[in-house]
């Protein structure tokens, strides 16, 4: 049980940082048609198994989401941190499926699209511990999960926009305030490009006083570009 907690408070953090990674990331030239740099899918890099890519694209910010290794399903069985939770733990009414575990409910999802007699299709998000930290970052009008055999992919569009004004320089509107303070609804950031690296440190962390470089290292966010 205790690997199982880890794991969900390890995805909480995940899907937060990546949110807020995302909206760093943002970055287009809507306003002269410049060439966008920051166009393209940018996969983040983290110590953590979740695998989080950023969707930069003519101003707009998506990002995916791949939990498969946390969390999947094989066969009629769920397997959470690579143990079998059991068949009993899945339950199907009508079009949700939902897993509880020892009295937790872990997720429960509404099926959209349907690909078989298996649980392989595209749902929307209904609750349960995992989804319910995620929500409170993402909008659930805009998310999807997408199950494909032992794959798990969350998929939200447009949770922002981004636009290149300067150099350097990306400012991202922050809707879900998972980047910026409550009371700010945009943010700016640092980038810089190298082949097919990305960072973005906060424009607010480089110009702190005693501005040190190992400060600025700790904000900033690390991407490679997907090939």
């Amino acid at each position: 049980m205790k690997k199982l907690t880890a794991l969900l408070m390890a995805c909480t953090m995940a899907v937060s940082a990546l949110a807020s990674c995302g909206k760093d990331d943002s970055t287009s030239g809507s306003e002269s048609k410049k060439k966008d740099v920051l166009s393209g899918t940018w996969n983040i890099e983290d110590e953590d198994e979740i695998g989080g890519s950023l969707i930069l694209d003519d101003g707009n910010l998506d990002f995916n989401m791949d939990l498969s290794e946390m969390i999947h399903f094989k066969d009629k069985d769920c397997i959470a941190d690579g143990s079998s939770l059991g068949e009993e733990s899945v339950k199907v009414e009508d079009d949700v499926i939902s897993v509880s575990y020892n009295g937790y409910d872990l997720l429960s999802m509404k099926r959209k699209e349907s690909k078989g007699d298996n649980y392989d299709g595209v749902y929307t998000p209904e609750g349960g511990v995992l989804f319910e930290s995620m929500l409170e970052d993402l909008d659930a009008e805009k998310t999807e999960i997408v199950v494909d055999g032992e794959n798990l992919l969350i998929q939200t569009n447009k949770i922002g926009t981004y636009e290149i004004t300067g150099d350097d320089t990306v400012k991202v509107t922050d809707p879900t305030h998972t980047l910026t303070d409550e009371d700010q609804n945009e943010a700016e950031f640092k980038f810089s490009v190298d082949g097919d690296k990305l960072s973005l440190t906060p424009k607010a962390a480089d110009s702190e006083a005693d501005n040190s470089e190992e400060d600025s290292k700790d904000k900033t966010l690390n991407f490679t570009k997907a090939k």
